[in-house]
């Protein structure tokens, strides 16, 4: 057996035994994935894999940083000593002798490292796991740029916007236990000291604190950044909570891709009861589209209900269905919304229901949606649904009072320009109104 396979042997080995030391998942080696250990320290994954090319270790957790502080720690050479000497190189003092004379600390938030390093279980793990080995290690908490992946190439996947990483490197590979074990454990007590919410933070704050930070679920071969189930349980979360000061938060959320997370701020914002939620939650009713059987509409319409607006909701839905009549009594101060929610409900996916969505347009005189009626409508609709744009379009154009289009105003026969000197005047004509077009 060669060297190096007695060496991917013993390593393999170590991670194992690491693994089950942590409670971690150990992933073996597969296809072209690595050996690989995932820690899962409460919103955080921490993941043990080889660096490619340059054969050491490498351990990282991507993280939400709310308080913007980064630094980087590498070992000192000889170039380096003489560069601090020199007052070239930044080098930021902790306290600890051995971390000071081993180690240059970088960052732009002095205070904010010597804070850090006054944890001891911090300072002790980097003395005890860091400094010790052989190898040239360096740890580093960096902004990773949005959408590009920072992994060397080995384990694919990008990070989400707003998310930050923290990464330590070895060369060469690392395959003692106590080491690994304790390596994890830093990470750990990093996050802990980092990440911990502030003393005053209540459980809307941190609920809300949560649901803020990036979604997405970015994996590659083995699971980098898992954003988006803490962020739905946030907002379920919220929702048992039923504190007002989430309304404005999930009022955003309803905008966002995600389906499952649109559904429960729906019902988030129901529970809450706030009224500053109706208008928005009533231009979702129209939303009938989408990769879920159960449509956003129908998660609105449940939060309108829970709100004691069940009058409102059954007429909107029987207009759907073809029973415009009940609509006009209960639109009032909402017609605008009412509108936006029907205009939604023309990008189907039913026939039907977009036909009974322009009758709608109609029965309430949402002369406001001509222009927008006039734009969907086109030759490649089925006959029916062109026939119901046609008698909308009709019907709306011929209400008394509708304002003419700008395009209908005579012009001022003082305002047009001139005829140069021995040609004749130009004539004037008249522009036809809108409604003899």
């Amino acid at each position: 057996m060669s060297p190096k396979s007695d060496f991917a042997e013993a390593g393999r080995a170590a991670w194992k035994e690491s693994a089950d030391q942590l409670g971690a998942e150990f992933l073996g080696r597969r296809h072209q994935r690595p050996d690989t250990v995932q820690l899962r320290h409460g919103e955080h994954i921490i993941t043990l894999d080889a660096m490619e090319g340059a054969g050491g270790t490498r351990i990282r957790a991507p993280f939400v940083n709310l308080s913007g502080f980064r630094f980087l720690i590498y070992s000192a050479g000889p170039f380096t000593l003489l560069g601090k000497k020199l007052g070239l190189v930044q080098d930021l003092g902790v306290g600890h002798p051995g971390i000071d004379r081993r180690f240059v600390i970088r960052s732009d938030q002095p205070d904010a490292v010597r804070d850090l390093f006054s944890n001891e279980r911090v300072r002790d793990r980097t003395w005890k796991y860091v400094a010790q080995g052989r190898a040239f290690p360096r740890i580093l908490m960096s902004k990773v740029r949005p959408g590009v992946s920072e992994d060397e190439g080995l384990l694919g996947g990008a990070y989400s916007p707003g998310v930050d990483l923290l990464q330590f490197q070895a060369v060469p590979h690392i395959t003692d236990v106590e080491r690994l074990v304790g390596l994890f454990g830093l990470f750990v007590a990093i996050f802990d000291h980092v990440g911990a919410p502030a003393a005053e933070e209540d459980q809307v704050e941190r609920a809300l604190r949560r649901l803020q930070g990036p979604g997405g679920i970015i994996t590659g071969r083995v699971t980098l950044w898992e954003g988006d189930p803490p962020r739905h349980e946030a907002v379920d979360e919220l929702a048992r909570l039923g504190d007002a000061r989430a309304v404005d938060v999930l009022l955003s959320t309803l905008h966002e891709s995600d389906p499952i997370l649109q559904g429960k701020a729906a019902h988030a914002l129901g529970e809450i009861g706030d009224e500053r939620a109706v208008p928005a939650l009533i231009r979702l009713l129209g939303k009938r589209q989408g990769r879920l059987k159960r449509k956003l509409g129908d998660d609105a319409g449940d939060a309108l209900i829970a709100m004691g607006e069940e009058e409102f909701v059954l007429a909107f839905a029987d207009a759907l269905d073809g029973r415009p009549d009940g609509l006009p009594a209960v639109v009032k101060q909402h017609r605008s919304d009412v509108i936006e929610a029907l205009i939604t409900a023309l990008k189907g996916p039913s026939r039907v229901v977009v036909s009974n969505a322009v009758a709608a347009l109609e029965k309430i005189g949402a002369v406001e949606a001509l222009p927008e009626l006039r734009r969907r409508m086109n030759n490649f609709m089925l006959r029916g649904v062109r026939e119901s744009y046609r008698q909308a379009i009709d019907a709306l154009e011929s209400r008394p009072g509708l304002p003419r289009s700008v395009g209908a105003v005579e012009p001022r026969s003082d305002r047009l320009p001139k005829p140069v000197r021995g040609e004749a005047k130009p004539e004037t004509k008249t522009l036809p109104r809108a409604t003899d077009r």
